[in-house]
Formats: C-alpha cells, sequence, structure tokens
C-alpha cells in the first residue's frame, strides 16, 4: 500500500507508513472515500472495506483441489454482474483489546488461526472467501459458485464456525480469555466483480446487501450468528430461529428485522414451493395414477421400486406429497431421507434421516435419549437377536451403547465394519415392514452420498420378501451413481419396477395453473403468456 504522504510502498496490512509513520488510508470500493488505515467500515457510506493480503491467496490454495478447479470454471464468466447471493460477514469480538495486549506476531497467528477455520468451514459448503476486512472476513455464498440452497448452505457454515471457534477458544486460554466471533448473514443482490487471476482473484461487492450483512454482524451476540429477514424466508423449514424482532442499522432510515439461528431442524417441516400458495395438481393425471397403483400393490403385500424422475421444479415432490395425501390411513407408513447437494461426505445421511425418522427422534436430541429408544426399538424389532444388530446401527447414528457393543464395533476394520453395517441396515428395514407395509422416500437421489447408494442397493433386494417401497426421487443426472441404482432396479427387478418420467406442463395445464395460484380471472394476456412459459417447468 502506497503512503499518500511519502509514496512508500507498504505492506499491504500495515496501519502506519513503514518510512515516515503517516497512518495509511483505505480507499472505500463502494463510493471511492479515503479511510484510516485501521478503519473496517467506510466513514462515508458504511461499506466494509477490504485489506488486500498473501493470506487470502493462502486461504484459498487450502480450499479443496475440486472446489478450486469449480471456482476458475466459474470465474471466467464473471465480469460485474448482478448475483443474487448470501453473504456471510464474521469479526473477532474485542480484536482491539486483544491485539494490544499482544505482541503482533502472536496476535497475527491467532488471527490466522481464526480465519483459517472460517475458511475450512466455508469451503465445505462450497462458499468462496470474498475478503479479508482486518480479522474479519467476507464470505459469498451464490458467486462465482451458484447453488440452489445458498442460504442453507451459509447457514450451515455461519454454524460450524462457530462450533469451530469454541473449540479454539479453548485451545487459546494460554492467550486470550473468552475469544469469540460474532456473524451476520444476509441474502440479496450485489453487483460482483473479480481482479486477478484464477484462485488469486481479489472480489469487490457493491450492494447494500453487503453492507446490511456487516452491520447483522455487529448487532449479533458473542458466539452467535445473527441474520435478516431476507434470509429467514429461505432457511426457516431447516432452522431453529429466535425472531428478535426489528432493530435499528446505521445506515438503515427504518429498523430491519432479525433473527438469531438456534440450531438445525432435525427434520425439515414443511414443503417446497411458495409459502402461502398452492394449487391443486395439474397435468399430472396419469403419473398420479401410475403411483397410486405401485402404492396399491404394497397394501396388497407386494415389494415395489417406484423411481419419479425429472429436472429441478418439475414437480416430483410434488406428485409425492399428492399420492401420500390419498394414503394417510393405517394402511401404509411412510418414512423419509433427504439426500444434501453438499452431503456427499456425510456417509448414509439419508440412511440415518430415515431411521432416526423411524424411532421419532431428531439430530437436536441428545445421545442419551437416541441410545434409550434405539434399544427399545431394537428389543421390540429382533427381540434376543437385538445384539447382533444394534452395535452397528448404533455406530451409523454416531452414539455408543454398552461396552460389549462398542468392542464389537472396534474389532473390526473399515470394510468388515461397513458391511456388518450394511446388513444391519438391511434386517432393520425388513423387520419394520414386516411389521406395516412401508414407504421409504428417497428425496433428491441425485446428491446422494456413497455409502447411502450402497445401502439402497443392500434395500432393492427386500422389495422381493417384504411389503415394502422404495420411492426414489431423482433429477436425470447420468454421471451420478442414483443412475447406476435405477438401471440395476429395471434391470434386476423389472418386476418389481416402475418409472414416472415428469415431462414440462402443456400450455393449456400452465394457464390452469396459473389461474389457481394467482387467484386472477382477467390477467393481461402479456403477463399470463410470461407466468405460464416459466411455469411449462415449474413443480406444481
Amino acid at each position: 500500500m502506497n503512503c499518500h504522504n511519502c509514496s512508500h510502498d507498504n505492506p499491504s496490512d500495515a496501519r502506519f507508513c513503514q518510512n515516515c509513520g503517516q497512518p495509511l488510508e483505505r480507499i472505500c470500493p463502494n463510493c471511492a472515500t479515503f479511510n484510516m488505515a485501521n478503519a473496517k467500515f467506510c466513514k462515508q457510506c458504511g461499506a466494509p472495506l477490504p485489506i488486500s493480503s498473501d493470506r487470502l491467496g493462502a486461504l484459498r490454495k487450502s480450499a479443496p483441489q475440486a472446489l478450486q478447479d469449480k471456482m476458475r470454471a466459474a470465474l471466467a464468466n464473471i465480469e460485474g454482474e448482478r448475483k443474487p447471493v448470501t453473504i456471510l460477514f464474521t469479526d473477532i469480538v474485542g480484536s482491539t483489546s486483544f491485539a494490544e495486549k499482544l505482541d503482533p506476531e502472536e496476535w497475527k497467528e491467532i488471527v490466522s488461526g481464526a480465519h483459517q477455520r472460517v475458511s475450512e468451514a466455508v469451503y465445505r459448503y462450497e462458499g468462496t472467501i470474498a475478503q479479508l476486512l482486518g480479522d474479519g472476513v467476507l464470505a459469498f455464498f451464490g458467486a462465482p459458485i451458484t447453488h440452489e440452497d445458498d442460504p442453507l448452505r451459509a447457514v450451515h457454515a455461519g454454524i460450524d464456525i462457530q462450533r469451530s471457534i469454541t473449540e479454539y477458544s479453548r485451545q487459546l486460554k494460554a492467550y486470550v480469555d473468552n475469544f469469540q466471533m460474532r456473524i451476520g448473514i444476509n441474502t440479496g443482490t450485489v453487483i460482483v466483480g473479480a481482479m486477478g487471476s484464477e484462485m488469486h482473484m481479489e472480489y469487490t461487492a457493491i450492494g447494500d446487501a453487503v453492507n446490511l450483512a456487516a452491520r447483522l454482524q455487529t448487532a449479533a451476540q458473542p458466539g452467535h450468528v445473527l441474520i435478516s429477514e431476507a434470509t429467514e424466508r429461505m432457511v426457516k423449514a431447516a432452522f431453529n430461529l429466535d425472531d428478535l424482532g426489528e432493530i435499528n442499522v446505521k445506515g438503515k432510515a427504518v429498523p430491519v428485522r432479525v433473527f438469531e439461528v438456534v440450531e438445525p431442524k432435525g427434520i425439515p417441516s414443511g414443503g417446497r414451493g411458495i409459502e402461502g400458495i398452492f394449487s391443486p395438481l395439474v397435468g399430472r393425471d396419469q403419473d398420479l395414477l401410475t403411483l397410486r397403483a405401485g402404492l396399491d400393490r404394497l397394501v396388497a403385500g407386494h415389494g415395489q421400486i417406484v423411481a419419479v424422475l425429472g429436472e429441478a421444479g418439475i414437480g416430483k415432490s410434488r406428485l409425492v406429497e399428492e399420492g401420500r395425501t390419498e394414503r394417510l390411513s393405517t394402511q401404509l407408513r411412510w418414512l423419509e431421507g433427504r439426500a444434501l447437494s453438499y452431503g456427499q461426505t456425510l456417509s448414509f445421511w439419508a440412511i440415518h434421516q430415515l431411521i432416526k425418522n423411524d424411532l421419532g427422534l431428531s439430530d437436536a436430541d441428545p445421545e442419551a435419549k437416541i441410545k434409550v429408544v434405539l434399544r427399545r426399538r431394537g428389543t421390540a424389532l429382533f427381540g434376543d437377536r437385538a445384539a447382533n444388530v444394534l452395535p452397528y446401527l448404533a455406530h451409523l447414528l454416531g452414539v455408543s451403547l454398552d461396552d460389549e457393543s462398542a468392542q464389537r464395533v472396534r474389532q473390526l476394520d473399515g470394510e468388515t465394519l461397513k458391511r456388518q453395517t450394511l446388513w444391519a441396515i438391511a434386517e432393520y428395514f425388513s423387520r419394520v415392514a414386516q411389521e406395516q407395509p412401508i414407504v421409504l422416500v428417497f428425496e433428491d437421489l441425485h446428491w446422494a452420498d456413497p455409502s447411502t447408494l450402497d445401502a439402497l442397493e443392500k434395500l432393492l433386494v427386500l422389495s422381493d420378501r417384504a411389503p415394502l417401497l422404495l420411492l426414489l426421487l431423482a433429477r436425470i443426472e447420468r454421471d451420478h451413481g442414483s443412475w447406476q441404482i435405477k438401471v440395476k432396479a429395471e434391470t434386476d427387478y423389472a418386476h418389481r419396477y416402475t418409472e414416472i418420467n415428469l415431462k414440462p406442463l402443456s400450455s393449456e395445464d400452465s394457464n390452469e395453473l396459473v389461474n389457481h395460484l394467482l387467484d386472477v380471472v382477467n390477467l393481461p394476456d402479456s403477463t399470463r403468456r410470461l407466468i405460464s412459459g416459466r411455469f411449462t417447468t415449474s413443480r406444481r
């Protein structure tokens, strides 16, 4: 950074000129105002002030290689575009006080450790570190890599960061007391640009959405994650949130409503689509009849495999919702497991959800409760054989039973443990199906982790000997392992297999759907054509 007094070239993180001692100024990328070197926000417009740093390049190089490759591909198309993104802003609580008490090099190492933990969580959910702002971090979810669930990813990352910083604080007790971080998250449209090349790019983000995320961070309680109402609308089905009401935020003429993240919900509430808008099922009569036929065969005691295939948003979940509503009697039991777009490293994730669904548990339940419920359910299903199955299910759920059961698991090598776990999963659902015909719903199978797919392959066999229906909802992605499951099902189990391929709605069905959703008969033709065109690939 060049000194405006003597033009000496100083290190990018210097606060005072190393030649003349004058304070260095930083230029705001939003309004071009000069600010003091130690300022975190622009004195004129309130925007966060970036600090170029070799540390930022080092953090980006620490990203997984696959993510770096995605970044390079995405960055090639960025030229100052407007994008909807979710912005995550972190800052260390009381950093000025800490820095005054410590040697500068010592404090630099502590901050670097915090930045590393933030970046690990951000990269885990395929976000990007946009800027380092002193001891703070600005991260984007949605730029340059875009996902349909970027707000969810950002909030998960925020929770992971706080957990990691809590552990880091324990390690730092000899240096600093009560090391904590605040996090603010907001979703909105910004102008995103980049300078440089590949992973060394510096991002600039101009827009009120970035400023609000920074202000939410300032308003958050130490150790907590504060989100805006815009983000809350997109994540409330997946997280327990505390509504803190409205607060005054610098730079905002009116108060803004904010929410504090408590924890993820064990079983996300609600379905997909737009809250408060509902339509009868349109244009799917034959598809619904096909699904009904499979359910009827299950009620008669015949195992089934039904695949519902189609592009994103075309109506896979809506079709199943309609079929399930008609079968809410005591004839069938439904259990659901949903794969996660960022869950490739979460072994058996969908199976984990199915079992907890059967046990009536959520991810928020303590280990002690999980142990008691699992042991009770295992005894009811297997009787004296429970000890042969429960150790592997407990291991899958991340809990330990008695010492003998733990020893049974510990003495196995990885491959044998996986084989026994797959056997236990098949045994479990076989017994559950004997109690009552059961539908196992695998949502978003195109995102399933390899272990879940291995378990599903074992469950295909059950359709020949148990009243169990495997309902597979997936996009058509032939490069993913889920497609091999589909091929195996239609070839090896053709006598049990039914495939429903959802096509875009016709123009007539789209028009009917618009009428139901908007409840407007005299909608202008131009507006109707525009909306109908969008709904030819709608989920409804």
